[in-house]
């Protein structure tokens, strides 16, 4: 029996989008971007929500066009070796390589490690993260309840606290941002250098990673219904990005006012402990802690249940779900505690050849039905961008590396006069030659085929 999606589940479920999606880096960009913006912070942030919000969305609603379950069968449009190749690079990248053992350190360095100091760090972290996976792997064994702890509590719990801060920031400013003037990088051209920045917070593979626990959740509410769920997702996905730039605002906003009292700080987490510590002198460290727990213990979830339910989809002859979900958490504590920053410099740069193949196959899923999605239209941009989307992954290694490699220097030069490279888009123009061209010999092929008949 059909059962309809009621406007309250809707709110939950985008609860839920909103917080997987919205991790310790989404609070960190958009405060260090307002402090560097300065009386130009409306602007800069309007550019970082174009791309930083904009594009996860795309990635929602191709999935929703094409009626994708899963990241799987979305990258299947560009044949089934892409997909396995494709979804297994993204999900291990963003899942236990990167991005999960990366949110339980962030949040001891962030939540913690500045109430133990240094003596402690190495057993305080040890026994930290061990309590963090214990916690994400309880709610992970339960996918089926993942609307309940992270839609209805810890997404909830986090805007709260966070709003407690954003709230007083608001109505307690901390000076006069009009006075404030933006830095070099900003002051050039505000608008597209936020623009960038949204660009560079990598938030659509996130977004298509998590599509699969999307459209899983929408249908276990009991739309069954394909154009149903992808009306619903599309729905859904929409008031998740509305939630995000209006954080992103305030985060923004904020940041921007910490200029009247702080000189500019390294990063975003910096300018958010000053923050909290001058509004909360007495407890501003622990509500900046709850915060960042929160914010990576609800992602830590979603990764490790989207990770999971994508390896048990692409091989059903392998691990069963809950083993998956083991052994990804096991092995992210243990690079958690071992070696995560040697892990973190080479995983970045993978991150950095998924992006671009990312978009690439996201706007031709948008276009898909003005060339009938026609396989090799999709094999043709994606193996062009390929090559190039490798530039960029290779310009992201750790300068160490490249410090060591003879001929770096000319090569940089040399792909200097690539279009777009320097700011990481050298893939653009190629991507969109390779769609025009190929589009171009299908509409040939199929005018001459009717022509035939």
């Amino acid at each position: 029996m059909k059962k309809n999606v009621s406007g309250r589940e809707l709110l939950f479920i985008a609860s839920l989008l909103f917080g997987m999606l919205f991790g310790a880096g989404n609070l960190i960009f958009p405060v260090s971007l307002g402090q560097k913006a300065g009386n130009t912070v409306a602007l800069a942030t309007l550019g970082f929500c174009i791309t930083g919000v904009g594009l996860p969305l795309l990635a929602i609603i191709a999935m929703a066009r094409t009626e994708s379950a899963s990241m799987a069968e979305l990258a299947s449009k560009g044949g089934k070796n892409f997909s396995t190749f494709f979804s297994c690079l993204l999900y291990l990248c963003i899942g236990p390589l990167f991005a999960i053992p990366r949110t339980a350190s962030v949040s001891f360095q962030v939540g913690l490690y500045p109430f133990i100091g240094e003596a402690h760090q190495r057993p305080g972290l040890l026994i930290f993260t061990l309590l963090f996976f214990l916690a994400a792997l309880y709610f992970s064994l339960r996918p089926g309840n993942i609307l309940t702890y992270v839609g209805k509590i810890l997404n909830p719990l986090f805007l709260f606290f966070l709003g407690i801060l954003l709230l007083t920031a608001f109505l307690h400013p901390m000076g006069n941002i009009q006075s404030l003037p933006p830095t070099e990088e900003y002051a050039k051209n505000s608008f597209v250098t936020g623009l960038l920045e949204g660009y560079n917070t990598l938030d659509v593979v996130g977004a298509l990673a998590f599509g699969n626990i999307l459209i899983e959740t929408i249908k276990n509410r009991g739309a069954k219904d394909g154009k149903e769920v992808s009306r619903l997702s599309i729905i859904s996905g929409s008031i998740t990005t509305v939630m995000m730039a209006i954080v992103y605002f305030a985060l923004a906003f904020t940041g921007a006012g910490s200029r009247s009292l702080f000189s500019l700080q390294a990063n975003g987490g910096d300018i958010l402990h000053s923050v909290s510590t001058h509004y909360f002198p007495r407890f501003g460290g622990i509500l900046l802690g709850i915060i960042i727990c929160l914010s990576c213990l609800k992602t830590a979830v979603g990764l490790i249940t989207s990770t999971s339910l994508a390896f048990a989809e692409m091989f059903p002859k392998g691990l069963p779900y809950k083993k998956l979900v083991l052994l990804f958490t096991f092995f992210s504590f243990a690079i958690s505690n071992l070696g995560l920053s040697r892990i973190i410099q080479y995983t970045v740069p993978a991150l950095y050849f998924i992006y671009p193949m990312s978009i690439v196959l996201i706007l031709l899923c948008l276009i898909g039905e003005h060339f009938q999605f026609e396989k090799k239209i999709f094999q043709t941009a994606l193996y062009v961008t390929a090559p190039f989307a490798l530039l960029d992954a290779y310009k992201a290694l750790p300068k160490e590396l490249l410090a060591g490699i003879p001929f770096h220097e000319k090569m940089m030069k040399l792909l200097s006069h690539i279009p777009l490279f320097s700011i990481g888009m050298g893939w653009v123009l190629p991507a969109v030659l390779a769609f025009l061209l190929s589009f171009l010999f299908w509409k040939m092929r199929e005018r001459k085929r009717q022509h035939i008949a």
